[in-house]
């Protein structure tokens, strides 16, 4: 019997046109790819907590010599991103009135973080918010799962997973979580109520 729901964050529950960092570069006719080595080296630390993003963003403007105020950037990062999902979330309330545990799972550094929970109000909206820089793991490593399975006291045959990366949706199937490619509301619901009713 199912008794907890995982919804991503971005993609799934957070709905941006696009990322801040392209909103970024285009805003100020800077080339699409200067902040690309950041992003691929050393922000996967920040997600996992080992780096303060925002040393790590001051760190790395000093190093390209973009002139931009971290404090600033990150505020309107966060702010471009706000962009709750809310039909789909609207929806997530009515599955914990019937009793079942939603838990939101992201790849998320601890900033941002804390933005989601508090400024978008997600830490009342979700039963538990399960970040990678809190549990120093990412989603793409088994154990992210085991951990946050771990802290439910549930099995993977009692949960459900969605989430709009298919190589982590496949990840968690592999784990026998029974998962679901998030490309519509519509669709995700559907898959939520036939895997509510045993199917």
């Amino acid at each position: 019997m199912i008794k907890a729901i995982i919804f991503d964050a971005d993609g799934v529950c957070i709905h941006a046109d696009r990322f801040y960092a392209e909103h970024f570069l285009a805003q100020h006719n800077l080339p699409p790819g200067l902040l690309q080595e950041f992003w691929s080296e050393v922000f996967p630390q920040c997600l996992t907590g080992q780096l303060s993003v925002h040393k790590a963003l001051a760190d790395y403007f000093t190093q390209i010599n973009l002139q931009v105020e971290v404090d600033s950037y990150l505020q309107d990062w966060f702010a471009y991103e706000n962009k709750p999902n809310q039909e789909l979330l609207g929806y997530i309330q009515t599955l914990r009135h019937k009793g079942y545990i939603c838990a939101l799972a992201t790849n998320q550094e601890s900033l941002r973080t804390q933005y989601i929970k508090q400024a978008m109000g997600f830490d009342k909206l979700f039963d538990h918010i399960f970040a990678s820089s809190e549990l120093g793991l990412s989603k793409r490593n088994p154990e992210f799962y085991q951990a946050l399975m771990h802290k439910l006291n549930l099995e993977a045959k009692q949960l459900l997973y969605i989430d709009d990366t298919q190589a982590l949706v496949d990840l968690a199937s592999q784990l026998n979580i029974k998962s679901h490619y998030f490309k519509t509301n519509q669709e995700t619901v559907e898959f939520i109520e036939l895997g509510l009713a045993g199917q």
